[in-house]
């Protein structure tokens, strides 16, 4: 009996001797975002298979900033650094995934894992009081903020008004943000905030209402600019500022528009101009647009003649008086090589950031075309039912690019649009995950090199069906890299969508995308493997 013991413990020994000798240490350090800066008293959290907390914060950075974790078992892991008035960056507001606050490590036996560096930014702030409609201060009220940023963290703090009516809202990633108050039977109205990398912002004030008010907006159209007296309001919307998500949105049967209220002609006398109102409309910010057809005409076209900003906060908006001055938007489209012209594309404008649209034009057998009565404001072009072998590469007013940006009309006839087409292929492929598998979901970047890499409209990408299958369409001739990256923790709606966010994404992938060469009228056909971020 005693030797079967002595087997035993001896085997146990054994057992302890070879895990020990096969689990890892991590080392590294937790800096400042954008120094060498060490932060020390940070708490490092270490998760495995996703949700499984292996330390939870019970390792804490040194004076310079190191921290070490020992007998960890081999695998697949994320590292967090958590530590209060911290939080992770977010360079010009595209937020970090691996290698901010938080990275995906992989260990091996035996393995002694060192230098691996972790980055935090300064919290930024949002301060600022809560009024009742008289403007007093009102103390004790719950403030609400909710992200509309992508993936934006918001703090896990209850934040109240003190006994000055003042509050205090910090540890905030840099993003878009939406602050309320509340308190009982009152309400404010959801402020829209951007916030800078570790930065402090402050005056925001929250007006308390009484919960669930409705106001009405009401006005009048006026001008000269567009012969109102054979204009009949069609259509008006009020979009909210920010816009809902994607779930909340109204999309109407034309797409891109907001709708939140309609109205007709009330007013019989349309010499004195055209009256519009909107009823039942919560507090908050909008972008109100005016849309009218033309009576005497058959054809079913309308115009956005007016357009204004509208801050509701307790009480109705009244006696608005929008200015209907429009000008004609004038364009060329250029074809670019040997590449054929077939007038059969649609031409619109979409007013930033809101996307509601223009009247929908083509152009006439020599490419010209024109956009009517487009009232003022920042807009960029939108080009429909291209053919299959054309491409758009560019959009230049005066010889500069407006097709990322868009262009502005003010009280003036604008520059012409010069639209440059080009002759385009397609790409497509099956893009398979690090074990060979179709990466179902997977996002296909697509960027041009060479000459051409200044051209923001030949930047693409797109997601993979079922079968990992991905297909990019109207690809302009030229040379390109092809990229897919295991996105950790992101979501599509997040990704760089600028020209020079795209570029900086995509620098440290440099080398390692697949170079492929794309002729008009061919299909190149190539299979990516994701690559690890």
């Amino acid at each position: 009996m005693k030797l079967l013991s002595l087997a035993a413990l001896i085997s146990c020994l054994m057992f302890q001797a070879v895990e020990t000798n096969t689990n890892v240490s991590i080392e590294g350090t937790v800096t400042r975002y954008g120094s060498d800066d060490p932060i020390a008293g940070v708490a490092i959290a270490l998760w495995r298979d996703g949700s499984t907390k292996y330390f939870d914060g019970e390792i804490i950075t040194d004076d310079v900033g190191r921290f070490m974790l020992e007998n960890v078992i081999p695998g697949q892991y994320v590292i967090r650094a958590m530590r209060g008035g911290f939080v992770n960056p977010a360079p010009n507001g595209v937020r970090l995934q691996d290698g901010g606050s938080t990275k995906t490590i992989t260990v091996k036996p035996g393995q002694r894992l060192t230098n691996l560096s972790l980055t935090l930014s300064t919290g930024s702030v949002i301060a600022g009081r809560v009024i009742d409609a008289s403007g007093r201060p009102v103390v004790s009220v719950d403030i609400k903020i909710k992200a509309t940023s992508p993936e934006r963290h918001v703090p896990g703090v209850n934040f109240r008004s003190d006994d000055r009516g003042e509050y205090r809202i910090f540890d905030l990633e840099a993003g878009r943000y939406t602050v309320s108050a509340s308190n009982y039977y009152f309400v404010s109205s959801e402020i829209s905030v951007n916030v800078p990398e570790s930065s402090a912002l402050s005056g925001i004030e929250l007006v308390l209402r009484p919960d669930g008010a409705k106001y009405r907006i009401s006005g009048l159209v006026v001008g000269s600019g567009l012969n109102l007296q054979n204009r009949v309001i069609t259509e008006m919307y009020l979009v909210p500022d920010p816009l809902p998500t994607p779930q909340l949105r109204e999309v109407d049967s034309n797409g891109g528009y907001y709708s939140l209220g309609f109205t007709s002609l009330v007013n019989a006398n349309a010499d004195a101009g055209l009256n519009f109102s909107f009823v039942d409309i919560a507090p908050g910010n909008y972008h109100m647009f005016i849309e009218a057809g033309d009576r005497t005409k058959r054809e079913d076209c309308c115009d956005i003649i007016a357009s204004s900003e509208v801050h509701i906060l307790d009480r109705d908006v009244t006696d608005l008086h929008l200015s209907a001055n429009a000008n004609d938007v004038h364009g060329r489209i250029k074809m670019i090589g040997d590449l054929p012209f077939h007038p059969t594309s649609y031409l619109s404008l979409a007013a930033l950031p809101d996307d509601v649209r223009s009247r929908q034009v083509q152009c006439d057998a020599m490419g010209n075309f024109v956009i009517p009565s487009v009232i003022s404001g920042r807009w960029k072009l939108r080009i429909s039912n291209l053919s299959r072998d054309a491409a758009v590469i560019d959009v230049l007013q005066s010889s500069t690019s407006v097709f990322e940006d868009g262009f502005s009309i003010e009280d003036k006839t604008p520059e012409p649009l010069e639209v440059l087409l080009s002759p385009a292929g397609s790409v497509e492929g099956i893009i398979r995950d690090s074990n060979g598998r179709p990466a179902a979901g997977a996002i296909a970047f697509l960027a041009p090199s060479g000459p051409n890499e200044s051209f923001a409209a030949l930047y693409q990408n797109t997601e993979a069906d079922a079968s990992g299958r991905f297909v990019f369409s109207h690809v302009a001739e030229g040379d390109y890299q092809l990229y897919s990256i295991e996105l950790v923790n992101r979501s599509k709606e997040s990704l760089p969508k600028t020209m020079t966010d795209v570029q900086t994404f995509l620098r440290s992938f440099i080398q390692r995308g697949s170079a492929l060469h794309v002729q008009r009228g061919i299909v190149a056909s190539i299979d990516l493997n994701q690559l690890p971020n």
